[in-house]
């Protein structure tokens, strides 16, 4: 078995930020993981000469989180070491925000983290992500069509998205979560479990507890490890892509963005656009990069792509110079603009208590797990099929306008939604499409709204 300790501290001398004196958060939450990392810091103290601050975040979310907080308080009395707790108010904030109760719990962890950091006068915050993690979150990300920078996994070290001035490091990126149990026993240590990783309604459990496994079974024993190494090889790549655009940006030199290579260009448009807040994703992207044309991107907000491959706000708003705009409804949960169509989503846990036959004007409710994250918005167009509700088959749109009498001069400019599959889910002015609609079996409602802006 690999040496945790001596490979820990080798991490903490030679690649990490840390430095003797420093202060160092660690984030326990009581798992296997958290225990090993709080105890292998605590080991090396008067190596590294560095001063300790335990923090949990109790999310509120199990039966069991106050038993959580007192076990990690428990870690902290016989390490010897002062512990931060923090109440997160998870639940009311997915409620508020729309976002998943996971989104939204990463988002206010994070945020807690980097409170305590700063409260105490820390700059490093230390993570006990192992390889296992690495591997899961390369898989999600690759279902969800991430590019090289999602690829590339959780970096080693790297500025916290909440507070760039504070550094991550996950030191037990190297281990697998056996080695870490294989420590832990060794050391008599005990953790927590955590229930919720068995619950099979957030897709991360689902490639945890059953497609990693079925890959690993079926196609490559060794999956982990080559998701890992897989990783590696990209993030490296697209650290390089990320810094040879910033160069470019930085440049003063005359500089024609048409001849860069495809890869230096879209990371000079999504450096560009991160810094304008907003992430770009891949079909947004590309026609920013190989069109001069007005292009609608997150949040209602139109760029335009100078010859210089400068990203500038455009203020035109042809309702049919927009061909399409692609948004993830998890990250751009506020109000987003095609046209002069005004587009919002929000999320409400299943089922509803309401009557789900007469929504509110311009509201449709959606089975969020059919729909998807990413999803495409565009104007109707002729061959379009969609599956009317409470019918057995697809049928040509311009069939049903025809039933319902809808003018010709209308047709143009309805909206339309689909999938990233194509599958056109929302149709405005009708009601969800037959295989989207809320059902028995749906585990989150998408509230999906649309209304005309007065203009």
């Amino acid at each position: 078995m690999k040496d945790l300790a001596a490979a820990t501290l080798g991490f903490l001398r030679d690649e990490s930020r840390v430095r003797p004196g420093d202060r160092l958060i660690i984030a326990v939450s009581g798992g296997v993981d958290s225990v090993v990392l709080a105890h292998l810091f605590s080991r090396s103290l008067q190596v590294l000469q560095v001063e300790l601050i335990l923090a949990h975040a109790h999310h509120g979310l199990r039966p069991e989180a106050d038993d959580d907080a007192e076990f990690v308080g428990r870690i902290a009395a016989t390490l010897g070491l002062p512990l931060r707790v923090g109440r997160l108010p998870v639940t009311a904030e997915a409620q508020e925000t729309g976002e998943s109760l996971e989104m939204a719990g990463r988002r206010l962890r994070h945020a807690f983290l980097a409170e305590v950091a700063n409260s105490e006068g820390a700059r490093v915050v230390a993570l006990a992500h192992h390889a296992d993690d690495q591997a899961e979150l390369i898989l999600l990300r690759l279902l969800r069509g991430s590019g090289g920078d999602g690829l590339g996994g959780m970096p080693p070290q790297g500025a916290s998205f909440v507070d760039p001035s504070i550094t991550l490091i996950r030191p037990l990126l190297g281990f697998s979560k056996d080695e870490l149990i294989a420590y832990a026993r060794e050391a008599g240590l005990s953790w927590r479990e955590d229930s919720s990783n068995g619950d099979s309604r957030f897709l991360r459990n689902r490639i945890r507890n059953h497609l990693l496994p079925l890959l690993e079974r079926e196609y490559q024993p060794r999956l982990r490890q080559v998701l890992n190494r897989t990783a590696t090889i990209i993030g490296a790549e697209a650290d390089w892509a990320e810094q040879v655009a910033r160069r470019w940006l930085e440049s003063d030199s005359s500089k024609c963005f048409d001849k860069e290579h495809v890869a230096i260009q879209r990371a000079v448009l999504r450096l560009q656009a991160w810094e304008l807040g907003v992430d770009l994703d891949f079909d947004t992207l590309e026609r920013l990069r190989t069109t001069r044309k007005p292009v609608t991107v997150a949040g209602g907000k139109v760029w335009i792509r100078t010859e210089e491959g400068q990203l500038q706000a455009c203020h035109s708003r042809d309702p049919f110079g927009e061909d399409e705009m692609t948004i993830d409804i998890r990250k751009s949960l506020g109000l987003n603009r095609f046209g002069d169509m005004e587009l919002s989503c929000a999320y409400r846990p299943a089922p509803l208590t309401i009557d789900l036959k007469n929504p509110p004007p311009g509201v449709t409710w959606l089975d969020a797990e059919r729909v998807g994250q990413l999803v495409r918005i565009r104007y109707w167009q002729p061959g379009d099929r969609f599956h009317p509700l409470g019918m057995p088959k697809p049928a040509l749109l311009q069939n049903i306008f025809v039933n319902r009498k809808v003018p010709a001069s209308v047709r143009r400019s309805l909206g339309v939604a689909e999938t990233s599959a194509g599958e056109i889910f929302w149709v405005e002015t009708l009601p969800p499409a037959e295989p989207f609609k809320v059902a028995e079996s749906t585990r989150e409602i998408l509230e999906w709204r649309c209304l005309r802006s007065a203009n």
